[in-house]
C-alpha cells in the first residue's frame, strides 16, 4: 500500500497522530515504552518526534495492490467519534472509476465465498474494507 503523498509525508502525519494520542493519554506506561524504544531505534522517528507537530491524521490517498484485481486507488478517511478514542478508517473508491469496478467484483467474489486475496485473513490480518478500532482505551476507565 502507498500513500499518494509519498512515504515521508505519510511518516510525518502517523508520527504527528501518534503525538496526539500519548498527549492524551499521559499516564499509559506502554505508549511511553513504545515511544521510548521509536526514539531509540529509529532516527528517523526520533526527528519526527523532536519536531514537536500534533494532528490527527485525518486521511489519505492510496494504492492498494491487490493480488486479483491489481492497483486500486482508494481514499482513506478516518473518523473519530466525539468525546471517545474509537476511530473508524475507511477506504472507498470514486464512483464511476475503475477502482469502483473493482470493489464491486471484490465483494461479488466475497459473497460467492471465492478466494478474493492472498490468504490475508490466515495471518491474522484484516481485510480491505472498514477497520475498527480503538486507538487507546483509558487505563483510568471504571
Amino acid at each position: 500500500m502507498r500513500s499518494w503523498a509519498g512515504e515521508e509525508v505519510e511518516e510525518e502525519d502517523l508520527v504527528a497522530d501518534l503525538r496526539v494520542t500519548a498527549a492524551a493519554h499521559p499516564q499509559d506506561a506502554r505508549l511511553a515504552a513504545f515511544v521510548d524504544r521509536m526514539l531509540h531505534a529509529s532516527p528517523r522517528f526520533a526527528h519526527l518526534w523532536s519536531n514537536g507537530t500534533a494532528r490527527p491524521h485525518v486521511g489519505d490517498r492510496k494504492t492498494v495492490e491487490h493480488p486479483r484485481v491489481g492497483d486500486l486507488d482508494l481514499d482513506l478517511d478516518v473518523v473519530t467519534a466525539a468525546g471517545t478514542d474509537l476511530r473508524i478508517v475507511t477506504y472507498t473508491a470514486a464512483v464511476g472509476t475503475t477502482d469502483a469496478e473493482r470493489m464491486d467484483v471484490l465483494r461479488a467474489a466475497r459473497a460467492e465465498g471465492a478466494e478474493v486475496g492472498d490468504r490475508a485473513g490466515e495471518r491474522g490480518e484484516l481485510p480491505l474494507g472498514v477497520w475498527i478500532w480503538e486507538s487507546r482505551r483509558r487505563t483510568s476507565s471504571p
